[in-house]
């Protein structure tokens, strides 16, 4: 037969065991809801990051207008819009310089290098250079690559 101090210790020990996991339920809850709110913060973030980049990029481009007025009825860009693969690639953008998204803005109005050295006042190796650094960072080398990424990445 049990005794009322077995059953005690039992109970005792039951009690002490669901405690533990209710600790353990609510510190991974915790943990849980600390994860979710990083990444909203990182989302936040990353969403202001990509308005102040968008910010930049038109005052990058009112400056260009003021610049070089003529650009206002600049060619359309030499690829059609319709690119079928239309994810938008933040990470390899945010891996740019504003000077290297300025390269593959005007050469996606099919500017040369030539042309856009002229129009910006540098030499052609430095064109060349910042096309190459763009490779380096993102795998895009070509010509047709970077007007693609510039269309899928709205740059024009």
């Amino acid at each position: 037969m049990l005794s009322t101090s077995t059953i005690t210790v039992d109970v005792i020990m039951l009690v002490l065991v669901l405690s533990v996991f209710v600790i353990f339920l609510t510190v991974g809850f915790l943990h849980f809801l600390n994860i979710k709110r990083d990444k909203e913060k990182q989302q936040l973030e990353n969403q202001s990051l990509r308005n102040e980049k968008a910010m930049n990029d038109k005052m990058m481009n009112y400056l260009i207008l003021m610049k070089h007025p003529e650009q206002l009825h600049a060619p359309q860009p030499a690829i059609n819009r319709n690119v079928n693969d239309t994810a938008v690639d933040e990470d390899k953008l945010m891996l740019l310089t504003k000077r290297e998204i300025e390269m593959i803005k005007w050469e996606a109005h099919d500017l040369s290098a030539k042309e856009i050295a002229d129009r910006l006042n540098i030499s052609v190796n430095t064109v060349n250079n910042h096309f190459a650094n763009i490779k380096a960072k993102t795998g895009i080398g070509s010509k047709a690559q970077r007007i693609q990424f510039a269309m899928k990445n709205n740059l024009v």
